[in-house]
């Protein structure tokens, strides 16, 4: 073998069989392919042992992160919920207090003793009971309707210009029932903000009784010719009436009979009082 090593003569040249004298241990060679495969083999267990151990560790470092971040969004999750409790609390109370606001506003509406109109570009959006009661209807009947349907035709141009100007200053109109009917009234109205529109508010009057009281205070003046004696009244037919014959006539007023002191004492002296 050392001849053969030292002349660089390879073993595969001699005959088969051939025996040698100070060959190192063959086990190396006889089994280096084994060898080397488990070499290789041990080091690519190693390999994936390392790979794995880092693998290991950056899971085990990810899931403590994932921890923290849980923890941290559980401390997050619960400050939002205690913000958004403190939230809804404040809008459950101030939808409370806006709710009852509401029910104040029409509380005040309906107790007023005038008529109470809203409407929004011509359109009607809200009324009180004493506007329903003027007009003799539901409020079903009339929201959502237009404001000049329950003008009459004569005053429905009038009407228009004032809304449309925004005219505030207070007016003597015409206004029509759902009946049809037909009476004198007073408008006041002007612009107002309601629930987050710009509405305008009208406040409406029916002057019926009022003109009557003035055309019976008209009837009323002047020079009344009256009997020096039985204080009867000559209309202007010439005829005369008794005197609460003609007030009543021209007025609501009644009469109730009674004695005054002197004429007590005059017609009734031994009645005693």
């Amino acid at each position: 073998y050392n001849s053969l090593d030292k002349f660089g003569i390879k073993s595969s040249l001699l005959p088969p069989n051939s025996l040698f004298r100070n060959q190192p241990n063959e086990l190396y060679k006889k089994y280096k392919g084994l060898i080397l495969k488990s070499v290789s083999g041990t080091v690519l267990l190693l390999l994936i042992i390392v790979f794995l151990m880092v693998n290991l560790q950056r899971r085990r470092e990810a899931e403590t992160l994932l921890s923290r971040a849980n923890e941290e969004l559980e401390v997050r999750v619960e400050q939002r919920t205690r913000t958004l409790a403190s939230v809804n609390k404040e809008l459950t109370e101030l939808n409370a207090e806006l709710s009852d606001s509401e029910e104040r506003y029409r509380s005040l509406s309906n107790a007023a003793f005038e008529g109470i109109l809203l409407s929004s570009n011509g359109i009607i959006i809200e009324v009180n009971k004493p506007f329903c009661t003027m007009m003799n209807c539901e409020p079903s009947e009339i929201l959502g309707k237009e404001v000049l349907d329950l003008v009459p035709a004569m005053e429905k141009e009038k009407i228009k210009r004032k809304v449309l100007s925004g005219y505030e200053e207070p007016y003597e109109t015409q206004l029509q029932k759902t009946d049809g009917t037909i009476f004198p009234a007073e408008v006041s109205a002007k612009m107002f903000n309601y629930k987050n529109q710009h509405v305008r508010v009208a406040s409406i009057r029916d002057l019926t009784e009022k003109l009557k009281a003035e055309e019976e205070i008209e009837a009323l003046k002047g020079i009344i010719p009256i009997c020096m004696h039985c204080k009867g009244i000559r209309d202007d037919k010439g005829y005369w009436n008794k005197l609460e014959n003609y007030i009543s006539k021209r007025s609501e007023a009644t009469f109730s009979h009674s004695i005054c002191d002197d004429c007590l004492d005059k017609y009734y002296p031994d009645e005693e009082e």
